[in-house]
């Protein structure tokens, strides 16, 4: 059962980041979590690029590719394609 004094609220609402606070059964999922990623991949760092990204070959060979040289903006906005949370308490 949670703490009464505690409540969910939407990072809208609560925007605050460094009192953002998980209710302690969701912290020790979050935790079994990141120690069952990092065991499996090495780091959190390992499965985000391998895994969600993807990305193999991870030497870099042109110092901005996706940027355009006049603005330093990203060249297109298809290269953005945010993701749903890996949170595993939500």
């Amino acid at each position: 059962m949670p703490c009464p004094c505690l409540r969910s609220l939407t990072l809208k609402e609560l925007n605050q980041l460094d009192r953002f606070v998980r209710v302690p059964s969701d912290h020790r999922r979050y935790l079994e979590y990141n120690a069952r990623l990092k065991k499996k991949h090495g780091s959190v760092m390992n499965f985000i690029l391998k895994e969600r990204l993807r990305w193999t070959d991870l030497e870099q060979k042109d110092p901005a590719p996706f940027r355009d040289p006049a603005t330093g903006a990203f060249s297109s906005s298809s290269l953005i394609s945010p993701e749903a949370h890996d949170d595993p308490c939500r």
